[in-house]
Protein backbone atom coordinates (compact mmCIF):
# COMPACT_ATOMS: atom_id res chain seq x y z
CA UNK A 1 0.00 0.00 0.00
CA UNK A 2 1.33 3.14 -0.95
CA UNK A 3 0.09 4.99 2.37
CA UNK A 4 2.84 2.82 3.96
CA UNK A 5 5.53 4.51 2.50
CA UNK A 6 4.23 7.88 3.84
CA UNK A 7 4.79 9.57 7.61
CA UNK A 8 0.96 9.94 8.48
CA UNK A 9 0.06 9.48 12.38
CA UNK A 10 -3.33 7.23 12.99
CA UNK A 11 -5.66 10.18 13.08
CA UNK A 12 -4.62 11.13 9.75
CA UNK A 13 -4.07 7.89 7.59
CA UNK A 14 -7.72 6.71 9.17
CA UNK A 15 -8.71 10.04 7.27
CA UNK A 16 -7.86 9.36 4.32
CA UNK A 17 -9.10 5.21 4.41
CA UNK A 18 -12.23 6.00 5.16
CA UNK A 19 -12.13 8.67 2.00
CA UNK A 20 -11.00 6.00 -0.26
CA UNK A 21 -13.98 4.04 0.77
CA UNK A 22 -17.01 6.51 0.64
CA UNK A 23 -18.39 7.58 -2.49
CA UNK A 24 -19.72 11.07 -3.82
CA UNK A 25 -20.65 14.20 -1.01
CA UNK A 26 -19.18 12.19 2.24
CA UNK A 27 -15.86 11.95 -0.08
CA UNK A 28 -15.76 15.53 -0.62
CA UNK A 29 -16.80 16.44 3.16
CA UNK A 30 -14.17 13.83 4.26
CA UNK A 31 -11.56 15.65 1.71
CA UNK A 32 -12.28 18.76 3.34
CA UNK A 33 -11.20 17.83 7.13
CA UNK A 34 -8.05 15.56 5.96
CA UNK A 35 -6.89 19.54 4.42
CA UNK A 36 -8.10 20.87 7.63
CA UNK A 37 -6.29 18.18 9.38
CA UNK A 38 -2.89 18.66 6.60
CA UNK A 39 -3.57 22.37 7.75
CA UNK A 40 -2.56 21.49 11.87
CA UNK A 41 0.38 19.64 10.32
CA UNK A 42 3.87 19.75 9.26
CA UNK A 43 3.54 18.43 5.77
CA UNK A 44 7.11 18.20 4.57
CA UNK A 45 7.38 14.66 5.76
CA UNK A 46 4.79 14.15 3.86
CA UNK A 47 5.85 15.98 0.65
CA UNK A 48 9.38 14.30 1.14
CA UNK A 49 7.95 10.86 0.80
CA UNK A 50 5.40 11.67 -2.11
CA UNK A 51 8.06 12.97 -4.30
CA UNK A 52 9.94 9.67 -3.81
CA UNK A 53 7.03 7.71 -4.96
CA UNK A 54 6.28 9.75 -7.54
CA UNK A 55 10.31 9.41 -9.10
CA UNK A 56 10.34 6.11 -8.59
CA UNK A 57 7.31 5.48 -11.17
CA UNK A 58 9.12 7.81 -13.27
CA UNK A 59 11.78 5.80 -12.91
CA UNK A 60 10.24 2.72 -13.38
CA UNK A 61 7.88 4.22 -17.05
CA UNK A 62 11.95 5.16 -18.09
CA UNK A 63 12.92 1.58 -17.68
CA UNK A 64 9.63 0.42 -19.38
CA UNK A 65 10.02 2.50 -22.74
CA UNK A 66 14.26 1.13 -22.73
CA UNK A 67 12.43 -2.20 -22.49
CA UNK A 68 9.76 -1.75 -25.78
CA UNK A 69 12.83 0.09 -27.60
CA UNK A 70 14.92 -3.48 -26.97
CA UNK A 71 12.10 -5.36 -27.79
CA UNK A 72 11.52 -3.53 -30.92
CA UNK A 73 14.76 -3.91 -31.93
CA UNK A 74 15.17 -7.57 -31.24
CA UNK A 75 11.88 -8.21 -33.52
CA UNK A 76 13.40 -5.47 -36.26
CA UNK A 77 17.07 -6.69 -36.43
CA UNK A 78 16.78 -10.69 -35.09
CA UNK A 79 20.51 -11.69 -34.62
CA UNK A 80 22.23 -8.84 -35.15
CA UNK A 81 20.34 -7.27 -31.87
CA UNK A 82 20.91 -10.18 -30.12
CA UNK A 83 24.97 -10.15 -30.59
CA UNK A 84 24.56 -6.24 -29.38
CA UNK A 85 22.68 -7.05 -26.12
Amino acid sequence: NALDKIPLDADLRAAIELAQRIKMEGRRRQLQLIGKMLRQRDVEPIRQALDKLKNRHNQQVVLFHKLENLRDRLIDQGDDAIAEV
